[in-house]
């Protein structure tokens, strides 16, 4: 009964009676006590091949490759990430969302989930080349835009 009487230390005390702290985005988990994670090799490489694809395409654009159909090619926003988009391929039509993967593994893995077999998933490695990617890119997003043009003239 007497331990429940004992008097807080101060420190404690301004500790409990401080306002609240605002919440971080990123609150660090007990286990890291408080260190920020560090990113394995696998997202730097997907990081790398975005930026890659990035430029592979805008090159390409600038330098005329796209066809007449095809207006630009544009990262999609934190909301279509969450749900397997990384890029948007915008044409005169509609848009067609593509997929970045920086292995063949990966790209069977996002292929393997039924909600995402419609989105079209490039593979980007340091093994293949730049117009290896961009002609990949264009075959993949050519043959959707023909699904979609027989669709629209479809009775």
């Amino acid at each position: 009964m007497v331990a429940y009487f004992r008097r807080i230390p101060l420190s404690r005390k301004r500790e409990q009676e401080a306002p609240p702290r605002p919440r971080l985005l990123y609150e660090p988990g007990p286990k890291r006590n408080g260190i920020p994670r560090k990113f394995n090799d696998g997202y730097l490489r997907g990081v790398a091949a975005e930026e890659r694809f990035v430029r592979i395409c805008a090159e390409a654009q600038r330098a005329g490759k796209f066809p007449a159909w095809l207006r630009a090619v544009m990262r999609g926003s934190n909301l279509a990430d969450a749900h397997g988009i990384d890029f948007l391929a915008r044409t005169s039509l509609d848009f067609i969302p593509i997929q970045v993967k920086s292995s063949w593994v990966g790209k069977e893995k996002f292929h393997a989930q039924a909600d995402r077999r419609h989105i079209i998933c490039i593979v980007i490695n340091n093994r293949l080349t730049d117009e290896d990617i961009f002609r990949t890119t264009l075959e993949e997003v050519s043959h959707v835009w023909e699904m979609m043009c027989r669709a629209r003239a479809a009775p």
